[in-house]
């Protein structure tokens, strides 16, 4: 099963802070990845008005854009992601979202995170805090074996 982490860009996690602990959990990620899981390739893509792969620079901006969501979960069957947002989505990302074959973990970014909204996209059990990410990505690992 292939495994990405969708990072929102969007303009709401410009807000409050967001930023450095997007930055925070990348970092922390990547050494998480590399150290305890070598031989998994997890690909991590920036999710706002586009989706594009993670070069080790963003900006919050603009509105996460339904039509490149859409285009790309299109192609990935029963792949696993991991989200790291606000849960600051319009009802048509929602729908797209759990309209697709994926399993889906989140991690809340923000004090004015939607967790309703990550509970509907991911279920209650896959969302996590920012402060568990450790046992959020030992998780996701398991659910994406196969």
């Amino acid at each position: 099963m292939d495994k990405y982490i969708l990072i929102d860009v969007s303009g709401s996690m410009a807000e409050k802070g967001k930023k450095s602990v997007v930055r925070y959990l990348i970092y922390t990620m990547q050494g998480l990845l590399q150290s305890e899981y070598p031989m998994n390739r997890v690909e991590m893509y920036l999710f706002g008005k586009e989706i594009k792969p993670y070069e080790a620079k963003f900006n919050f901006m603009g509105k996460a854009d339904s039509r490149s969501l859409k285009e790309f979960l299109a192609d990935k069957g029963k792949a696993a992601v991991l989200l790291l947002s606000d849960g600051s989505y319009p009802d048509d990302l929602q729908r797209i979202f759990t309209a697709s074959e994926i399993s889906i973990m989140a991690i809340m970014i923000g004090s004015d995170c939607n967790k309703a909204v990550l509970q509907k996209l991911a279920g209650r059990g896959n969302v996590y805090d920012a402060i568990d990410l450790s046992a959020c990505l030992n998780r996701f690992m398991d659910l994406s074996k196969g």
